[in-house]
């Protein structure tokens, strides 16, 4: 499946998801590097005041999964994801931030 739509696609469609994200996460205080600097297939948050503890876990308890690397997090939406998961993802992430 994923080579008949081809590398291009894929990316493509990865970094719309990837965009709508580094657009929306901003406003809860992470730093994510530019768009030059990034793969389209993931997002690396970044926390200046430090991760909130147990934030992977209240993510996951609504079924958002998401990982710890070196003090970031990281965020790997794939094709089978859409604007409706990226946007729930937001609404999570808002939820176990504040």
């Amino acid at each position: 499946m994923m080579a008949e739509w081809g590398t291009e696609a894929i990316t493509q469609r990865l970094t719309v998801l990837t965009t709508r994200l580094a657009k929306a996460l901003p406003e809860f205080g992470v730093k994510i590097s530019a768009d030059a600097v990034r793969a389209p297939h993931v997002l690396s948050l970044s926390f200046p005041a430090g991760m909130p503890s147990s934030l992977t876990e209240r993510l996951a308890q609504e079924r958002v999964y998401v990982s710890r690397r070196l003090g970031r997090l990281r965020i790997s939406p794939h094709v089978y994801n859409d604007e409706t998961d990226v946007d729930r993802f937001i609404e999570a992430f808002r939820r176990a931030v504040t």
